[in-house]
């Protein structure tokens, strides 16, 4: 009896967070999955004696479920995106087949998404909807220390019987500058393969993102936003102190060069420019930075910050280089914009990457409206004259995909009722660069529209040969996907 007791008094709670376990098509791991990283550091700052065990994205499937079975944890948490769902449901549906019992929650874009989807296709007892970190807290005190009813947490949807349950939303965390630093401990960041293009081509340097806010005051047409709409403010910035201090942290791991993960550096000019000057005056000369901007709100003071912090690339999310196209997408910017911020930039010795995005679909005045092939060819000349001009280095090009949650996706539904599967089917075939769907019905075939991806696909290529600063020994494996996509 004593024995039993003290097994009892000396048992720590334990969970799993993890994400879709690793196989032959994932998709190329640049980072970490940042959420799951806040979300351990949160849990972590609240449950002293909780044992959390992060199963990562290079676990295979069968070391993934063994690890699960072996430590027969408390909760088990999935994080997963809307185009990885299948792997993810199939993940879920092994677990519950090998542990019954098993108390299982999901989160991620996917299940914020789509939380009917999910639980009407996966044995999930709940999603979490949104930020995860106040939600999983409440779901770990609840459940796993408390064994009280959990259902009327916010934030979350479950079934009961055959109904779908989804509780008020959770409110959206305000001050960033309390959250902890996430867990960068349970990762090793050598293992991911960072950006494309890194400023020191002479050896292999390790990457890492940092986050440095939340949200998006737009909405653009493509952009899924389920996250972050919840309630005002739509967006949230951390305290420049604090950003320097996880970079001097991440420097201290042997990190050389960082990608500031925001929608845009400077929805607040004047917050971007005391992030440049507090990361600046840690004077590491050796650290390199990338970031995206919004090119209607930059002025000379603010490139020169940031080159002095360090930034020597800037993506900008230019997405078509026709004004109607921009307009009807919802981008609230204009292409003679777009090409002032490049001059500045360039100006002051900071490279530029555009990411172009073909095949757009909006609404205007009741009516579907989209990028004619006409407009799609102008973006590619545009882009090719910029780069022989000297203006731009590198460029993206990808394909217009429907997301949950976003006008494209209300959009795809009356042009192709198929769209989802189409979408989901050239993921999993490992085309994961060029998604998109059958858009023949606006008059566009599939064999025009596949010539157009083509041009674009050599023309980056060309891009990145020209320019420099590929990490080919990092990204090598993208040559041979970058011709089968070709082909």
């Amino acid at each position: 009896m004593d024995t039993e007791n003290n097994k009892k008094e000396n048992y720590m709670p334990h969970i799993v967070i993890a994400d879709p376990p690793g196989d032959a098509t994932a998709y190329d791991r640049a980072y970490p999955n940042m959420g799951v990283l806040s979300l351990v550091a949160y849990l972590r700052k609240h449950f002293l004696d909780l044992q959390i065990t992060y199963l990562d994205a290079f676990v295979p499937m069968s070391e993934h479920i063994a690890s699960v079975i072996a430590i027969k944890p408390d909760l088990y948490g999935l994080s997963f995106s809307y185009l990885n769902q299948r792997l993810a449901l199939q993940t879920l549906h092994t677990i519950r087949n090998q542990c019954p019992d098993m108390f299982i929650v999901c989160g991620g874009p996917g299940p914020t998404g789509q939380p009917d989807h999910i639980l009407q296709n996966s044995p999930v007892d709940c999603c979490v909807i949104g930020e995860g970190e106040e939600t999983m807290r409440e779901l770990v005190e609840e459940h796993v220390y408390n064994k009280r009813n959990w259902q009327q947490i916010t934030g979350i949807a479950y079934k009961q019987g055959d109904q779908i349950v989804k509780t008020e939303p959770r409110k959206l965390i305000m001050d960033l500058g309390n959250l902890p630093y996430p867990a960068w401990d349970i990762i090793d960041p050598q293992k991911y393969v960072g950006q494309h293009y890194q400023q020191n081509q002479k050896c292999q340097v390790t990457q890492a993102c940092l986050v440095i806010s939340r949200g998006c005051p737009y909405r653009c047409a493509f952009c899924s936003n389920p996250v972050w709409k919840v309630s005002k403010p739509f967006v949230r910035i951390r305290p420049p102190q604090k950003v320097a201090e996880e970079v001097e942290y991440l420097y201290s791991r042997g990190v050389r060069e960082i990608k500031f993960v925001s929608d845009e550096l400077n929805v607040d000019l004047k917050w971007a420019k005391e992030v440049c000057r507090s990361v600046a005056a840690l004077g590491h000369e050796d650290l390199y930075f990338q970031t995206n901007l919004r090119a209607d709100k930059l002025d000379e003071e603010f490139v020169v910050l940031l080159r002095k912090m360090g930034c020597w690339l800037i993506h900008l999310g230019v997405e078509s280089a026709n004004d109607r196209v921009l307009e009807g997408i919802g981008k609230h910017v204009t292409i003679k914009q777009i090409i002032s911020a490049t001059k500045l930039l360039k100006k002051h010795g900071i490279k530029v990457f555009w990411f172009m995005m073909a095949f757009q679909l909006w609404r205007k005045n009741g009516k579907i409206e989209w990028e004619s092939k006409r407009e799609v060819l102008h973006s590619l000349w545009f882009c090719i004259k910029l780069r022989l001009k000297g203006y731009i280095s590198y460029m993206s090009w990808s394909v217009a995909t429907p997301m949950p949650d976003t006008e494209l996706w209300e959009i795809a539904a009356v042009v192709n009722k198929d769209f989802e599967r189409e979408v989901l089917d050239t993921w999993d075939h490992g085309n994961q660069d060029y998604l998109g769907f059958d858009i023949s019905s606006l008059g566009i075939s599939q064999k025009e529209r596949q010539s157009m991806i083509r041009l674009g696909i050599f023309t980056k290529g060309m891009f990145a040969l020209l320019s420099g600063h590929f990490a080919i020994q990092k990204h090598w494996y993208r040559i041979p996907n970058l011709v089968k996509s070709f082909l």
